[in-house]
């Protein structure tokens, strides 16, 4: 998350207030449309990887396979970039960690979808942008979350940024259906909490369903 507001507050600099609060929540006080698009990016991410991807193994075989799937997850944070310090190491968590969040991924997007579906009544329009958009991002799995997000606020996410002083250019995710503000960033948070609360469900169904047979 850090890189991503870093990468925003390079992309347009502008004066903005930052407040971190417990659990890693931003208040935000500012006027750049590129930190609200990176902050709402990271939420629709960070969950899949952070919050559903550790409950969809914890459910499956408990803490045996939970705590090596976050190792893998950590040790792509670590070293998984295309550089050439870690271009071959990296490559490989890159790679495990592409593998092991392939369907948790897919899952947080259809959670994503259902939450906005429930508060905000758009949920088709979540999953239009995701099977529109998912596909788009230079990730296999992480264009899925990110493009839903988008969908589900009405805006459009990604885009060029500025990492490392230098500009990459990302596919844009979801429909400008209106200007992204400040306020999406706290939409966002609710609909992650919402989200989870939907994946924990199905997850906990599925594990009674197969654990009755």
């Amino acid at each position: 998350m850090t890189a991503a507001l870093g990468a925003a507050g390079q992309a347009a600099p502008t004066k903005l207030h930052l407040v971190i609060k417990p659990f890693g929540f931003v208040q935000v006080r500012h006027r750049n449309a590129e930190l609200v698009d990176a902050d709402t990016l990271y939420f629709g991410i960070s969950w899949a990887d952070g919050v559903l991807a550790p409950l969809c193994f914890l459910f499956v075989g408990g803490p045996v396979i939970a705590l090596p799937y976050k190792a893998v997850n950590t040790l792509d944070s670590m070293i998984g970039y295309r550089d050439a310090r870690y271009l071959y190491f990296g490559r490989a968590a890159a790679r495990l960690d592409d593998a092991a969040n392939f369907v948790p991924a897919r899952l947080t997007a259809l959670c994503l979808a259902a939450a906005a579906g429930l508060t905000l009544g758009r949920g088709g329009a979540a999953v239009r942008a995701c099977r529109a958009d998912g596909r788009k991002h230079a990730s296999p799995n992480a264009g899925f979350p990110e493009a839903t997000m988008a969908g589900a606020l009405g805006i459009e996410l990604g885009g060029d940024a500025i990492y490392a002083g230098e500009i990459e250019h990302r596919a844009r995710l979801g429909g400008a259906q209106r200007a992204v503000k400040a306020a999406d960033i706290r939409a966002a948070r609710r609909l992650m909490r919402i989200a989870t609360a939907i994946g924990f469900g199905l997850l906990a169904l599925l594990r009674y369903v197969v654990s009755s047979y």
